[in-house]
């Protein structure tokens, strides 16, 4: 007997009693059954009394909306105490640090040494000097090769096992109310448990539930929800305590849609079973799919349920579910679908290559940022070994295709800002193009890209500025007959119709064709909707209009050129003011929501999943996303050196500076200034700017203590050569710390301990509860 005793407040209309299953996202599901309830009001109460009102505010009412636990509030304020003790002692001793710096430097006997990074021009510099062609060339060596082939190899490696199963139930039978199927056993069996995976409930594009009911020879029977949550996973039922030899299916409500059925026995052995009808033979054709036991090998986890849903109904031409956001990302996964099929692999193994990808294009941008290869691999290396890497492209969910575009259009606007007069118009339109068409692919995957395109718009337009009023200076100088021959002289004497060109090519490639990509994207919704809603629209309204008959359909296509225009761009229309509303308005709140200011550290993880239903009740798998503490810690002192130091004059505000702030602070304003629940998975776009602004850091030191004077010929002292093995203990910390928390943001099966020892922070739960 459970009872709850309590006092309703002053006004409180409304009581919602609730049993919680499993934890969140958990595989494990279930029914709570209560044989008899009721409400009695009591003249007295002698024991402790609790209020029932909500802790939550009246306009905090969504269902989402969790109130606080003590041990929930115990956890985050020691987490505040945590941050502001290192947000204000960190920038403190980062200025003691510098300071103290300085003062050695003034000790130091002979000339001054000055890094590439301090001697670097601002981006804003207009010195009528007269530049040669830009060599945009990345010169890999062999031993470039070497780190990113190798480097590239082994994360993929990683990316790719214990992915997700590929052996998954493929056919699927579908049922209406009323619909009854007999299954029959080899011979009487008392049933254990009864697992079944389902499809898509309630039809394509409804949150509606199906109810299906077994019922045994002996008359005991059980009704399964397939709600929501429960698609394309194994649900397991406990509550069929029957001994029979055959067992009735019946749809009770909603359209059932099951893709495999499984009984097992009470010893846990799977039970031979066939069907009387072979219309209804899918229901138990795929028993060799049948796991060992539920897990994310076999099935969705957290918002896969959301778009590897949606990309299986841009596939088949299903309506849409997920419209919260553009439609590339979600057709993209349909790729792995179409291909692999309808299981875990196939959903997830598009964001996993692109991780990968991401991996040689990141060893790229440190290779054009900082020459050399060891600096190179260990931005990639860095990246490659962060946990949010990992954890976020081997999930079936859109962010993976956002962030890959994000470093794609950022990477080549970077070769376009290191370019100057000396280059060829062609050649700077180029990386332009490039920038302009990776930019159009990720607004239609997600729109924190629209975001980054205001940083693009930034810097190309100081980079225009800048060039204009240098070619300007570079027109009016005196000139040898030399210089007058030089390309840049003509290409500054030509910069007013190259600026226009220029600005044209970019509305071409930043607003039309991006438009044109955005646009394009939505052709599944207004295949599998727009279009036969509009045509059934313009039916009834010809019927209507006695111009055509009740039951004549009219002949060749419904719909006129003009009005398939019409439907097609109201549909995209309306679905952006749809996504803003959802987005402006979302209020509700979550147990592993976070603010933007606790992202550096990493204060609260995203729980993915958990894996609770191996038989062996010692082990544990669970998936969390957040970031390698040696990669986002260093690196978030690192970022804030580089700050630092650069509004204490160590640097000018170059063009590396400009371009890692600028695309953090697009990756980061729009998180700052909304009023919607945020996660720290938002702060993935910017853990590539992060880790090039502490490599930028660790760069000009090697070259401050070791390879300047190395140049010079001056005595290197032995705290000087160690600076230049920093870069691989810091790879190899990450790496170290990579493989000890693997278990948590992979899924693998570790004992309860294990998993418990990390959690280092007081808001670091990886089993869900405080």
């Amino acid at each position: 007997m459970v009872e709850l005793v309590g006092k309703t407040g002053s006004g409180q209309s409304k009581l919602k009693i609730g049993c919680r299953l499993g934890n969140f996202s958990n595989t494990s599901m279930g029914i709570a059954y209560f044989d008899d309830f009721k409400i009695e009001k009591l003249a007295s109460y002698n024991g402790e009394i609790q209020s029932f009102e909500t802790k939550a505010s009246s306009s905090q009412s969504s269902d989402n909306t969790t109130s606080m636990s003590d041990a929930e509030y115990a956890a985050r304020t020691k987490m505040i105490v945590i941050m502001l003790c290192i947000y204000i002692l960190l920038p403190i001793a980062i200025y003691f640090l510098l300071r103290f710096e300085k003062s050695m430097d003034k000790a130091r006997k002979g000339d001054p040494i000055k890094t590439p990074a301090q001697l670097a021009p601002s981006i804003f510099d207009t010195k009528p000097v007269i530049p040669q062609k830009t060599d945009t060339k990345l010169h890999y060596t062999k031993k470039d090769w070497i780190f990113v082939i190798a480097l590239t190899v082994i994360y993929g490696i990683l990316a790719v096992t214990n992915l997700g199963s590929v052996k998954a139930p493929d056919s699927e039978w579908k049922g209406t109310p009323g619909t009854t199927v007999t299954l029959t056993f080899d011979d009487t069996v008392t049933i254990g448990s009864v697992w079944h995976d389902g499809g898509i409930t309630g039809g394509s594009g409804s949150k509606g539930t199906t109810v299906f009911k077994l019922t045994g020879d002996d008359g005991k029977s059980v009704e399964i929800d397939q709600r929501f949550g429960t698609m394309y996973r194994w649900v397991r039922n406990i509550n069929l305590h029957s001994t029979t030899k055959n067992i009735t299916l019946t749809v009770v409500s909603g359209e059932a849609w099951i893709n495999e059925l499984a009984f097992f026995d009470t010893a846990g052995n799977l039970l031979h079973v066939t069907v009387n009808d072979a219309s209804a033979a899918a229901l138990v054709d795929e028993q060799d799919c049948v796991p060992e036991y539920p897990s994310y090998m076999t099935g969705m986890y957290f918002d896969e349920l959301y778009h590897a849903r949606t990309a299986y109904e841009h596939l088949h031409n299903l309506s849409v579910y997920e419209i919260s956001h553009p439609p590339l990302g979600k057709i993209i996964i349909s790729v792995g679908i179409a291909i692999f099929g309808m299981n875990p692999f196939g959903w997830r193994i598009m964001g996993a290559l692109f991780g990968v990808a991401m991996i040689p294009l990141m060893y790229a941008f440190g290779k054009r940022m900082f020459k050399r290869p060891e600096l190179a691999l260990l931005a990639a290396g860095l990246f490659a070994f962060d946990f949010m890497h990992f954890s976020q492209t081997r999930i079936s969910t859109i962010d993976v295709y956002g962030v890959f575009f994000n470093l794609c259009m950022t990477y080549y606007m970077y070769k376009f800002i290191k370019m100057d007069l000396g280059d060829s118009l062609k050649d700077t339109l180029i990386p332009l193009g490039l920038s302009g068409l990776f930019f159009g692919l990720g607004c239609a995957s997600k729109w924190i890209c629209i975001y980054t395109g205001a940083a693009l718009a930034v810097m190309f337009f100081v980079k225009m500025i800048t060039l204009w009023v240098k070619a300007n200076k570079i027109k009016n100088a005196k000139l040898t007959k030399a210089e007058e021959a030089d390309p840049a002289v003509a290409n500054a004497r030509k910069f007013p119709a190259r600026f226009i060109k220029t600005c044209l090519f970019c509305l071409l490639f930043f607003i039309i064709i991006p438009a044109a990509i955005y646009s394009a994207a939505y052709r599944p919704y207004y295949t599998a909707q727009w279009k036969p809603n509009a045509e059934q629209t313009k039916i009834a309204r010809l019927r209507a209009a006695g111009q055509l008959g009740y039951n004549e359909e009219p002949e060749g296509e419904v719909l006129t050129f003009s009005e398939k225009v019409k439907t097609y761009m109201d549909g995209v229309i309306d679905n952006q003011k749809y996504m803003f509303s959802y987005h402006s308005g979302l209020n509700s709140t979550h147990p592993y929501q976070s603010a933007w200011y606790e992202w550096p550290l990493g204060n609260r993880p995203v729980w993915f999943y958990s894996g609770g239903q191996n038989p062996d009740t010692t082990k544990f798998g669970t998936i969390s996303t957040f970031g390698n503490p040696a990669v986002w810690w260093i690196c978030f002192a690192g970022t804030l050196t580089l700050f630092i130091m650069f509004l204490r004059n160590r640097f000018r505000f170059n063009a590396e500076i400009f371009f890692i702030f600028a695309c953090m602070a697009s990756s980061m304003l729009p998180w700052m200034l909304i009023s919607r629940c945020v996660f720290v998975y938002h702060y993935f776009a910017t853990v590539p700017m992060i880790i090039l602004a502490s490599v930028y850091v660790l760069k000009h030191y090697e070259d401050k203590f070791y390879y300047i004077p190395l140049e010079r010929g001056e005595m290197i002292s032995g705290g000087a050569k160690f600076v230049p093995k920093i870069k691989f203990i810091w790879l190899a910390a990450a790496i170290v710390l990579f493989a000890v928390f693997y278990p948590v943001i992979s899924g693998i099966q570790v004992s309860r301990e294990y998993i418990r020892a990390l959690e280092w922070l007081p808001t670091w739960t990886f089993f869900g509860t405080w």
